[in-house]
């Protein structure tokens, strides 16, 4: 896509079809866009509402009475919240080739903005500082659903399917699973005991697209297990199956990216006496995940499992 340099070098601001690629590349890398379906995000209270009590149908005989039944609703709010990415760029890399220089800006930033609705998504957790985002914000990873790995890599199939159990045990229908590139290492490698034949022979370790995986939906992605950066924390999750419909969540407006010029926007100093100019980018989204502790099931490490991504 060729980039409209003079517009930017003008207005300060991304052409708006560049703005939305920085958009499509975020939903191409996430897990949970992958799996999920974006809705309207307004900027005032999202109110979502919930069936608490369904209503049922009955059989009348000719000349029967009709009889009603109840149907109740409850209600859940979106925690909105703001993801930015910022960062700077000396001055003579802008210039030297400015095309390529907002190419790769195009593509960092939207992958940063994809861990980030990921992050926040799965384990409500910050990209940049590995903290709780909010305590008014629940995530996938809250789910009280859990199913340890077992040490025969063999098994991966069916700890899969015992996650799925879970799932389908509350009369829900699994639909989908997300999985960590650790999780495809293990289902690489697995085997069918009796035969010997691979259990996945579809599958490559560098996949970042499984296909179905025991008739769901698949997403990967290193955001399953909160671990997208060398010093962040594991939270030993290596795949979550689920009803992903449970997840409601979209953003309010189209991404806005900008190009800073003047004064302290990141805190390292003036940006013109140090001869760099910054960029930021940045979105409102909200989320909440319904039913969290019946619409998921976590796959995770445990005492009697290895950690497979050492």
């Amino acid at each position: 896509m060729p980039l409209d340099t003079q517009h930017f070098a003008q207005h300060n601001l991304l052409p708006k079809k560049m703005s939305n690629k920085i958009w499509d590349i975020a939903r191409e890398n996430s897990v949970v866009p992958s799996l999920t379906t974006q809705e309207p995000v307004i900027i005032g209270d999202n109110i979502i509402p919930t069936i608490e009590e369904k209503p049922r149908a009955s059989m009348i005989g000719e000349g029967q009475r009709k009889r009603s039944s109840d149907l109740r609703f409850g209600s859940e709010t979106l925690f909105r919240g703001k993801a930015v990415v910022l960062t700077e760029v000396s001055l003579e890399t802008t210039l030297a080739n400015p095309v390529e220089t907002l190419r790769i800006i195009q593509e960092s930033f939207g992958s940063a903005l994809a861990t980030q609705i990921d992050l926040a998504i799965l384990h409500n957790r910050d990209a940049l500082t590995g903290e709780q985002i909010s305590q008014d914000a629940n995530c996938i990873a809250d789910t009280t659903q859990r199913v340890v790995l077992s040490e025969d890599v063999n098994r991966v199939k069916k700890d899969i399917n015992a996650a799925s159990a879970l799932v389908a045990s509350h009369s829900l229908v699994p639909n989908g699973v997300a999985l960590d590139p650790a999780m495809i290492a293990r289902m690489v490698e697995a085997e069918n005991p009796q035969t010997g034949a691979e259990l996945y022979p579809n599958l490559n370790i560098g996949a970042t697209n499984a296909g179905l995986v025991n008739g769901l939906r698949s997403a990967v992605g290193d955001s399953v297990s909160g671990r997208t950066y060398d010093d962040s924390e594991d939270s030993g999750i290596r795949g979550v199956v689920g009803r992903w419909d449970a997840v409601r969540w979209g953003k309010t407006a189209t991404i806005s990216m900008k190009k800073i010029e003047y004064g302290d926007p990141t805190g390292n100093g003036d940006l013109q006496a140090r001869n760099y100019v910054a960029f930021m980018s940045e979105i409102l989204f909200g989320w909440r995940v319904l039913d969290v502790n019946k619409a998921f099931a976590a796959i995770e490490t445990g005492a009697e499992a290895p950690d497979t991504t050492e």
